[in-house]
Parts: C-alpha cells; sequence; structure tokens
C-alpha cells in the first residue's frame, strides 16, 4: 500500500519559481486513461499526475526542460498533454522505453512494486533536474522539495558512544510485522505508526549498550508512505485518514504537517489499483 498526502498549508517553501507564466490548476476531476501501461507504473503515474505542485512545476517550466532530460522530458509531455493539452487518452511508449534506457535493472517483461518503480522515477527525475544547466538548482529540484524528508539518527550508549547524523528519505516506510501490536479491531490507524518510529532499532551497534534510533525532523509539502506487507496479514485492515496531522513528530517545524489524503495505491492479488 502506498499512501500520499499533501500538506493543507497554501504556501510551500522552496518550489523553484522560473518566473514563467502562472498555471492554475484545473479544480474539476479528470478521467486520465494510459494506454498499454503496465499496472504497477499506471497506478503511481496517476498519483503523480494529480500532484498538483510537481504538475504545476513542470507546465510552467515546459520550455526549459529539454530532450536531453530524457525522462523530465518524457514526464513532462505526459503531464502537458494531459493538463494543458486536455487530452484524457496518453500514450506513453516513448516513457516506457526512457525509464527503460535509465534504469538498467528495468525489462519489458518484469513487473516492478509500484513502491520500487515510484523510488526509482523519482531519483532519475531528480538526478536530471538538479544536474541540468537550465536550473541553477545546487543539488536540488522539484523532486527534493516537494517529497524529501529528513530523520535524525541518533546512537546513544552508557560506554560513551554517541553519534547525531541525518538522513534523507521520499518515503517512509512500515512494517506490518513491525505493527501488528497497534492493531484494535483487526484494524490499524496510520496516526499510530508514527509513534513506533523512535521505538525501532537502526543500524548496527558499536557495543551492546548502544541505543540507535530515528526521529522525524523535518518534514516534506507532499508525504508518501509506503506499508510492507511482507507476509499474510490480510486479516488485519489498514485504515488511512483522510486528514493526518503530523507536527507532534517532526522536530523542525518550519513546514504545515497537516496533511490531506488524495491518493491511495492497495494491492488486490497480482494487481494494484489506484
Amino acid at each position: 500500500n502506498c499512501f500520499t498526502g499533501k500538506n493543507t498549508s497554501k504556501s510551500y517553501p522552496n518550489v523553484f519559481n522560473q518566473g514563467v507564466k502562472q498555471f492554475n490548476f484545473p479544480t474539476e476531476q479528470k478521467i486520465i486513461k494510459l494506454v498499454d501501461t503496465p499496472n504497477y507504473m499506471n497506478t503511481i503515474l496517476l498519483c503523480l499526475l494529480n500532484t498538483k505542485k510537481l504538475v504545476k512545476y513542470f507546465i510552467e517550466n515546459e520550455n526549459n526542460i529539454n530532450m536531453n532530460l530524457l525522462l523530465s522530458y518524457e514526464l513532462n509531455k505526459i503531464i502537458n498533454d494531459i493538463w494543458k493539452k486536455g487530452n484524457t487518452e496518453i500514450f506513453i511508449e516513448n516513457f516506457k522505453n526512457t525509464f527503460k534506457i535509465k534504469n538498467n535493472s528495468f525489462q519489458d517483461n518484469e513487473e516492478l512494486s509500484p513502491k520500487d518503480f515510484l523510488e526509482s522515477l523519482l531519483n532519475i527525475i531528480h538526478g536530471e533536474l538538479s544536474n541540468s544547466q537550465s536550473f541553477n538548482n545546487n543539488n536540488n529540484s522539484i523532486v527534493s522539495n516537494l517529497f524529501n524528508i529528513s530523520f535524525q539518527v541518533i546512537n546513544e550508549c552508557q560506554n560513551g558512544h554517541y553519534s547525531n547524523q541525518y538522513e534523507i528519505f521520499r518515503i517512509i516506510e512500515f512494517k506490518m510485522s513491525e505493527l501488528s501490536n497497534l492493531q484494535t479491531d483487526g484494524s490499524i490507524d496510520i496516526n499510530k505508526c508514527f509513534e513506533q518510529i523512535p521505538k525501532q532499532q537502526y543500524g548496527e551497534k558499536i557495543c551492546q549498550f548502544c541505543y540507535i534510533y530515528k526521529k522525524l525532523h523535518r518534514a516534506s509539502p507532499y508525504l508518501i508512505i509506503y506499508i510492507n506487507w511482507e507476509n499474510d496479514f490480510s486479516g488485519i485492515k489498514l485504515i488511512f485518514p483522510e486528514n493526518l496531522n503530523l507536527n507532534k513528530y517532526f522536530i523542525n517545524k518550519d513546514i504545515n504537517t497537516n496533511y490531506e489524503l488524495y491518493g491511495v495505491v492497495i494491492r488486490f492479488g497480482d494487481d494494484y489499483n489506484v
């Protein structure tokens, strides 16, 4: 399961504005058909194509995203075909072929999980845009600005071992095997999952008395949560709240952490629905 939410703040810090004509995202919903698209790819793309700040960025920077930015260019064409030209049936063969070129582990007959596809796609787009001479981004991109979350990783020990470092993630992952104790009446609420983060053991211990744990440090304007089911937990319901307030979990308070649910990818057997 993959949960995507946007924070409810009207302003999004650190999002690049190249001074081009502003694009206003339509208020009406649109049914989009991606022709001949693998199921795992279709579900994630439909979520990204409704991620308003990402769509707005690509449309407003259409002329700066050239063919040298291979996958970004193909994604840009899809976004503009849908939201600028009004097309509702999109052929993405060029996008699929370009993704295959950029991701050597991907093959036509290979089924990726939506999470693996999303992670790879965001990494590729970030790499292309952050290294482009068209943007003076200082190793940042619209991807890092919208999706990067920072964790504070702390090692404390009664023998005096201590470290404090920061790690960046774009997807927060929870394992069902570590959440089963949270269930009430056969259900787990995602709100409760965040209480588990500092309690989990992370990294290798220097000695037996080391305690390594993470704290959520800085939030992102858009939040992606992945629930790793691992084994059969079919008897447990997972509750996706329409609104998620994570203010008490983040140390840095410079971003509004009230999130509004706008997309869920769920697995049914061998298929994924969005």
